[in-house]
């Protein structure tokens, strides 16, 4: 569980002019209460960092596309401490925060879209057992044109799946 102490500065020394401070958090990290100092670096790869110390390899970080998408997706990578740096860096750094809203609506359409691919996939399967079954040949020719009407939807939504995914990444 992540607690939000309100501190005004950072506890600990940080070696990148570029990088935003957004405050503390206390991260559980195997069973054991870290205090760290969160930063989002705005580069290229909007990088969020919590600091564990002073000492410079002493931290951890995950890029904004790695973090929304477990967000999305709701994996076991999510964690309350990127959770806790999402909504500082909306609050006090709103021109940061816009390439973090990017990328939480490029993995929720891409999640949209798999659920989406996942159900024509499943109609296909419904109708390739309906045809095998289906004794009437005008009956069976009406299942094969909606079979390849689904085949030709999972097709384009694979092309604009990928089409995402690759050509209109938010970097």
């Amino acid at each position: 569980m992540v607690k939000n102490p309100e501190v005004k500065g950072p506890q600990f020394e940080h070696d990148c002019d570029s990088c935003l401070f957004l405050g503390r958090g206390v991260y559980d990290r195997d069973e054991k209460k870290i205090s760290v100092d969160m930063y989002v670096c705005p580069g290229t790869s909007c990088t969020f960092i919590a600091r564990c110390s002073s000492d410079g390899p002493d931290y951890f970080s995950r890029d904004v596309s790695w973090i929304t998408k477990s967000f999305v997706t709701k994996d076991a990578s999510h964690s309350e401490i990127w959770e806790l740096a999402i909504k500082r860096c909306k609050e006090r750094a709103p021109e940061v925060y816009e390439k973090v809203e990017l990328f939480i609506e490029h993995h929720t359409l891409l999640k949209l879209m798999e659920k989406k691919e996942q159900r024509i996939q499943n109609k296909m399967k419904n109708l390739v057992a309906a045809i095998k079954e289906e004794t009437d040949e005008a009956k069976k020719a009406v299942l094969d044109t909606a079979l390849g009407n689904l085949l030709d939807a999972d097709t384009t939504l694979f092309s604009a799946k990928c089409f995402i995914e690759n050509d209109l990444s938010p970097f």
